[in-house]
């Protein structure tokens, strides 16, 4: 970890980060008040709603990510699935690829223009594809609609009350570039190695959330790459940054990209992985000292306080809990809270 960013740099730190985790929205707003000085407590809603800077959609292994608006074509460059649905995936929800293709033109047209409800959006669709199929977008985990978004025709806009809306990002966000398919997975391999190196093709595998689109972009790159460790590898331009020692205290929420992705014992020691990397895919909010997770935390707003609980893995020095406590403090003036 490093220190934070310039006031209101959350593009470039999504940039740097492959995109905010943002399966709960309120983790990418603690992925950017631990990485931007003086982050605001609206400032995500306004990259995203009022400023279409950062784009909310569906992308690496199925889960919601906000990602740079200008970098979205890239993202969708690479993970395009036309023409590689897997039969397993198939099969499993009753579909069929041509269905799906005529499920993902319908939603391309509905979206024309216009920004849309989950129900909205079923009744403009199903005149195309049948009520059956357009009831299918329905499902809270998106199965039909993450499709839609790796194609590049959906995308999230401003909730309407209680209910999410859609929009087609190439309107939404003005603009819209096409990437060839090995240009963009070149591109994103290079960003991923940039954010999360020293990494093996089986991380990035894993963070892609597909073994479909792996090798080309590696042998693309074989140049550019140097093996620091069995099997992981840096790129030349990198191994200088990467060498720098980590410093100071870092409260990461849950979900950060930081921990994400663990190899070997880093960042979190292989005793403690269990505190961090829980059940039904859940990963803690750790305190990072020095590069490394030393505990794990939790909270809640109750009226105006912040509730804390400190669960060290090891007992911390006098230092370390001093910086531990003025980065909670920091935590809860941003959360509009009282310790």
């Amino acid at each position: 970890m490093n220190s934070r960013a310039e006031p209101g740099a959350l593009v470039d730190v999504a940039r740097r980060l492959c995109g905010l985790h943002a399966q709960v929205l309120s983790a990418a707003d603690l992925q950017l008040w631990a990485r931007v000085r003086d982050h605001g407590r609206d400032d995500l809603a306004s990259a995203l709603w009022e400023d279409r800077v950062l784009v909310k959609t569906w992308l690496m292994r199925g889960t919601l990510h906000a990602v740079p608006a200008e970098d979205l074509p890239l993202y969708v460059g690479a993970l395009d699935n036309r023409g590689e649905y897997a039969g397993a995936w198939l099969r499993a929800f009753e579909t069929t690829a041509k269905e799906m293709e005529r499920l993902i033109d319908a939603v391309r047209d509905a979206l024309d223009g216009a920004c849309l409800t989950r129900a909205e959006l079923i009744a403009a669709v199903a005149p195309k594809v049948g009520k059956s199929a357009a009831k299918r977008l329905s499902s809270g985990w998106g199965e039909f609609l993450k499709p839609a978004s790796r194609r590049g025709v959906l995308c999230f806009g401003p909730s309407r009350g209680q209910n999410v809306t859609f929009v087609r990002p190439d309107q939404w966000t003005g603009g819209w570039r096409t990437f060839e398919r090995d240009e963009a997975r070149t591109e994103l391999l290079r960003r991923f190695l940039s954010s999360f190196a020293p990494v093996s093709a089986d991380d990035y595998e894993r963070w892609l959330g597909s073994v479909r689109r792996v090798r080309e972009p590696w042998d693309a790159l074989a140049d550019e790459l140097v093996e620091i460790e069995p099997k992981r590898f840096v790129l030349a331009a990198d191994v200088e940054k990467l060498s720098a020692r980590p410093k100071g205290v870092n409260v990461l929420g849950g979900f950060d990209p930081y921990v994400l992705f663990p190899h070997s014992d880093r960042p979190v020691p292989t005793e403690h992985r269990d505190r961090v990397y829980r059940t039904a895919g859940w990963i803690s909010q750790v305190i990072v000292v020095r590069g490394r997770a030393v505990g794990v935390w939790t909270h809640r707003k109750k009226g105006g306080t912040l509730q804390l609980a400190l669960e060290p893995f090891a007992p911390l020095s006098a230092a370390t809990a001093r910086a531990v406590e003025r980065e909670l403090d920091s935590l809860a003036a941003f959360l509009g809270a009282r310790r």
